[in-house]
């Protein structure tokens, strides 16, 4: 059943790839290349670490709306709205729009699909709506509303799953501190979240430690038939060096908000003809050029 899951996200993975490169714009024969190309990345058959990672095919869309708000697609389709309406209807309008709608969509999906994609989902939200504020949506919060209400929903969907645990918690203290005392193999550390996140492919996979009786035989089937399977050697690292690493942090820290760099630019210009409280979207190859440099620190 591994085995079978694992293939599946091979076109899962080409199929949302696509299907998120259509969504920010890219021409159809790109797209389905980029679908390739990620799929068939080489740590997505040679890294034995990455099979423990399912429901990889929900990277690409997590990415949509951190990108569309990276890009200033929220704050220009706020620009676009009239001002002279009442309020409430401009944010209605904005919950009503089908961009909205998606990445609403897709960050509950990710949250709910696994934690450790619903936490790294929610980092990047934070990044992008911090790298917004500096490009100066913080004079139409308007525009932010599509960023805090993704960063709430992933937080609402995290604790949602967690309320099963902890109501069995509650109702079978015992198991959790016998003769009163926390059972130290029991004790979870923060640093231990991404191993014990709760998602709800852990309460129907088989699982070793199911206690769906079921599940848990076919997961102690699935250890003793591909124990061998699960060892594998970690790689050689070697550091970049001083001078190297301050050039290589230097370089990225140039790219980082190109946005920024360009408005500075059009600011000090006397010949530039845009406005000093009118903000460019920051175009979707800026936002892609932002989104590794937060990734690699």
């Amino acid at each position: 059943m591994k085995q079978c899951y694992d293939r599946l996200n091979f076109p899962l993975i080409c199929l949302t790839s696509f299907l998120a490169c259509r969504l920010l714009g890219v021409s159809r024969l790109p797209a389905f290349c980029v679908g390739l190309l990620f799929t068939f990345t080489r740590f997505r058959i040679a890294e034995m670490l990455y099979s423990y990672l399912p429901n990889y095919f929900m990277v690409p869309l997590a990415l949509v709306p951190v990108i569309w708000i990276l890009s200033g697609r929220f704050s220009a389709f706020v620009e676009g709205l009239d001002i002279s309406e009442d309020r409430w209807r401009n944010v209605a309008r904005l919950l009503r729009s089908r961009d909205f709608l998606l990445g609403f969509l897709f960050v509950v999906l990710t949250a709910v699909s696994d934690g450790y994609y619903g936490f790294f989902t929610l980092l990047l939200l934070g990044f992008s709506a911090f790298a917004r504020m500096l490009l100066g949506d913080w004079r139409r919060p308007l525009s932010l509303l599509p960023v805090g209400t993704y960063i709430i929903a992933v937080m609402v969907a995290a604790i949602l799953l967690q309320l099963p645990l902890q109501n069995y918690k509650k109702t079978h203290r015992s198991e959790f501190y016998p003769n009163g005392i926390a059972e130290p193999a029991l004790v979870r550390h923060p640093f231990e979240a991404e191993i014990y996140s709760t998602s709800l492919k852990l309460l129907i996979a088989p699982n070793e430690h199911n206690r769906i009786k079921p599940l848990g035989a076919l997961g102690k089937w699935m250890v003793q038939t591909s124990e061998d399977a699960h060892q594998w050697k970690r790689g050689n690292y070697w550091p970049l060096g001083m001078l190297v690493s301050i050039l290589f942090g230097l370089a990225l820290t140039l790219i980082a908000f190109p946005s920024i760099r360009r408005k500075w630019r059009d600011r000090q210009s006397p010949d530039s003809a845009i406005p000093l409280q009118t903000i460019p979207p920051q175009a979707t190859g800026d936002a892609l050029f932002s989104l590794p440099l937060f990734s690699f620190l």
